[in-house]
């Protein structure tokens, strides 16, 4: 999280905000709280444009 605020990263993570749990933090809020982008797993593909060939035909 640290380097990510220093550098200016995003933090990629599958686990979904809940700010209501005293028991576990997730990342998400930890980000809110710090000032940290963030985003999921499908968001980064997105953002990378990334393209999956399922055709099997290398």
């Amino acid at each position: 999280m640290a380097y990510a605020r220093v550098h200016g990263h995003t933090v990629v993570t599958n686990e979904q905000s809940a700010p209501e749990s005293r028991r576990e933090i997730k990342l998400p809020n930890v980000c809110d709280q710090f000032e940290v982008e963030h985003g999921n797993t499908f968001a980064m593909l997105r953002a990378l444009n990334v393209r999956f060939d399922w055709t099997g035909g290398g």
